[in-house]
């Protein structure tokens, strides 16, 4: 929770429930060599998006509240690099550092809006499982290889 405490309950601002970032992300995968095994693998994943954010903000202005609320807060963007180890080919674990610059805007406060801008750095630990939707089929490509004799043939029809 951020918080900024002001003369006594004069002014206080918080940003509480956290700054919740919704972020839309390229993400660009790497096997990890020598870490492929039947039943456990190594990847690092490299991400990096933009998006918004959703606070719950809560204030007092010189002994005013405002309506404390979920709202929208404008607009960030972020970078990620995960190590991610699969176990099982479904299950994972994965460690992750993220950074994240953003930019509020238009936060209602008691007869009013306010703003604010900040980067934070994160360190987050993942565990779940990867449900596949549809596995697609690997085609194998067989050679196009015809006789002169079939060849001739196609000719013939060819020319009727």
């Amino acid at each position: 929770m951020d918080t900024y405490f002001v003369n006594r309950g004069n002014l206080v601002w918080q940003l509480n429930n956290g700054a919740n970032f919704f972020l839309f992300n390229l993400v660009h995968r790497i096997q990890v060599p020598k870490m492929q095994y039947k039943n456990f693998n190594v990847s690092l994943l490299m991400k990096g998006g933009f998006g918004f954010m959703v606070p719950h903000v809560e204030n007092t202005i010189m002994g005013n509240n405002n309506n404390p609320h979920f709202q929208f807060g404008g607009w960030d963007i972020g970078v990620e690099a995960a190590l991610r180890f699969t176990f099982f080919k479904y299950a994972y674990l994965e460690y992750c550092n993220k950074a994240v610059y953003a930019r509020y805007s238009g936060l209602k406060i008691h007869e009013g809006t306010a703003r604010q801008a900040f980067g934070c750095y994160e360190m987050i630990a993942n565990i779940g499982v990867n449900f596949p939707i549809c596995t697609p089929q690997k085609k194998i490509l067989e050679p196009n290889i015809r006789t002169k004799v079939e060849s001739e043939k196609e000719d013939e029809k060819d020319t009727e």
